[in-house]
């Protein structure tokens, strides 16, 4: 109880400090209950984005199987890289 009083004894002196506590305090608690639907609906327009964008991309596959070995000299070397529908 004495420590309860000795907090009571400074908060006049420090009210603006402590109310910002609680409101950083209420705001963190907020976030935390809000983020999870926020991302949810982001994550879940990107999926139909990406769905939306595929199903007009025509589909392609490489020709060869394996392409070669380039090495960090020539690597600014013109090359083809052959696909088809």
């Amino acid at each position: 109880m004495k420590r309860f009083r000795t907090i009571l004894k400074f908060a006049p002196r420090y009210r603006r400090a402590i109310l910002l506590g609680f409101v950083c305090l209420l705001t963190a608690r907020c976030l935390q209950l809000m983020v999870p639907d926020i991302l949810g609906d982001a994550v879940s327009d990107m999926e139909a984005t990406y769905h939306r964008f595929l199903e007009r991309v025509p589909d392609y596959e490489q020709v060869e199987d394996e392409l070669p070995w380039i090495p960090s000299t020539n690597f600014r070397s013109p090359m083809r890289f052959e696909i088809r529908r």
